[in-house]
């Protein structure tokens, strides 16, 4: 018998609203909104949850500001551009790996699949896009606290259900961001 929480296509829901709160719980004060809730006919409980790879353009990822952490990027001789493309790597990999954890941890049979993998027929797919990755000021942060020098991010996330066509359908949006 499946667990009760597949039962129901809330479940589902609240499981999405869980997981952005998890994505932007990592800094100190969080916001989740839904943009966009299902209203139709009850679901049938998923198969599975896939979760993707959050969609984050390097361009959006701002860099640590501090003093050590300029000093360092100078003296690599690695170019902006490559640190912005691997600290957008190095966060769709953990937030993915991540979110597939948790939903597992919430009895949900949850894997994390490489973007163009199709998921199964009736599986709900979490997708997002990271709109913006602030890593902040680490020199302030140790020397002065507070909330001076603060990372922040800001993302949308969606779940969809995919029919047996192929078809995705919207459950549920969110926009959710962190300081």
């Amino acid at each position: 018998m499946r667990p009760k929480i597949l039962a129901q296509a809330a479940g589902i829901v609240r499981a999405g609203a869980a997981a952005l709160t998890m994505l932007v719980a990592a800094c100190s004060a969080s916001h989740v909104q839904t943009m966009h809730g299902y209203s139709g006919a009850a679901m049938p409980p998923p198969a599975h949850l896939v979760v993707y790879d959050f969609a984050l353009s390097p361009g959006l990822v701002q860099l640590d500001q501090g003093i050590r952490a300029r000093i360092q990027r100078a003296h690599s001789g690695v170019p902006d551009s490559a640190a912005q493309m691997q600290a957008a790597q190095e966060t769709q990999d953990v937030l993915a790996d991540e979110l597939s954890r948790r939903l597992q941890s919430y009895g949900l049979p949850a894997e994390r699949l490489p973007d163009g993998v199709p998921p199964a027929p009736g599986a709900v797919l979490v997708r997002g896009q990271i709109t913006a990755l602030n890593q902040g000021n680490r020199t302030r942060r140790v020397m002065v606290g507070f909330g001076a020098g603060q990372s922040s991010i800001s993302a949308n996330a969606q779940l969809y259900r995919a029919s047996l066509r192929g078809k995705l359908r919207v459950i549920q949006d969110f926009q959710g961001s962190s300081n």
